[in-house]
Order: C-alpha cells, then structure tokens, then sequence
C-alpha cells in the first residue's frame, strides 16, 4: 500500500513517534482506509513499516482511522 495508509504516525527504529500521517486529503485518505477495511487482508505491506500479516495489519488500519477521528474531532 505504499503510503496509502501510516496508521498513527511515522515511528522512528525504536517505535517512538516521529510524525503525524502525512495526507492532505481527509475523504480520500478514509475511502483507502475503508477499501482495506473490506478486504480480507493476508498480509500488508508499507513503505516505513515491517510486513503486517492478520490481526497486526487490522490494528494497523485501524489505527489510521481512529486517528483520522480524533484529528477531525
């Protein structure tokens, strides 16, 4: 998914946030978010994170979207 999602930031080596997501479109970052949230989704693959494979790449997505809410809050 390259940068179609980057769940509650960019992290550094060690975890510790660096950035918030980058986007500057709000609708079309939530139609990506929801299109993978309709997949049944075996692995996930980003430009600034390891391989996600099942419950971590759901978490992962979700985390994109509940940060999306609290900034739109």
């Amino acid at each position: 998914i390259t940068d179609a999602l980057n769940g509650r930031g960019n992290v550094n080596r060690r975890g510790q946030l660096l950035n918030p997501p980058p986007y500057f479109d709000l609708a079309a970052y939530r139609r990506s978010i929801s299109l993978l949230e309709s997949l049944e989704i075996e692995w996930l693959l980003t430009a600034h994170y390891e391989p996600m494979r099942g419950e971590a790449a759901k978490i992962f997505i979700r985390e994109s979207r509940e940060f999306t809410d609290r900034m739109d809050e």
